[in-house]
């Protein structure tokens, strides 16, 4: 990451769905990250996931994302959006992580937000997904570059936590 350039983290939906459970060592990260100057910003496809959970989910989950839409700008997370081009790259590149096998094809989804983070030049994705953080970062940086782009690393919010305590 050049000098200059913004700290920045990008965030899978489930980081913020575990804020709005309050759960500890979600509310500590966001704490300790934003201390130290992070930005935190909520990929396009994670926030979509959360609408849909508001509108669709079960009535826990329809309350945990509801809450958690609420609180977006009170807790200090951005959103991103992306120009149409951008948008169309980061959709491409969901087909290709299925297509390698590093993610099963109803996880579609956390292709785009990979592809999002990505195209959005956030070096890491912020998740508690399993599907995403069992991916083998050297598999994974051959798909990006097979893409043609920089890669974004899922990283779980208690290994942050970890680097930065």
């Amino acid at each position: 990451m050049a000098a200059n350039s913004p700290k920045r983290l990008a965030l899978d939906s489930n980081f913020v769905f575990d804020l709005a459970a309050e759960k500890d060592f979600v509310l500590t990260c966001r704490e300790v990250l934003q201390k130290r100057g992070w930005t935190l910003c909520l990929a396009p496809t994670a926030l979509d996931e959360l609408q849909l959970i508001e509108e669709r989910g079960e009535p826990e989950e329809r309350r945990l994302a509801g809450l958690a839409l609420d609180n977006l700008e009170a807790w200090g997370i951005q959103t991103f959006s992306l120009s149409d081009v951008n948008s169309a790259i980061a959709g491409s590149f969901s087909d290709r992580p299925v297509h390698a096998g590093l993610l099963p094809a109803a996880e579609w989804n956390d292709g785009v937000i990979l592809g999002e983070a990505a195209v959005e030049g956030i070096p890491l994705l912020v998740t508690s997904d399993r599907h995403l953080l069992h991916i083998e970062h050297d598999a994974l940086a051959k798909v990006f570059a097979e893409a043609d782009l920089e890669p974004a690393y899922p990283l779980r919010p208690q290994t942050l936590l970890k680097t930065f305590t």
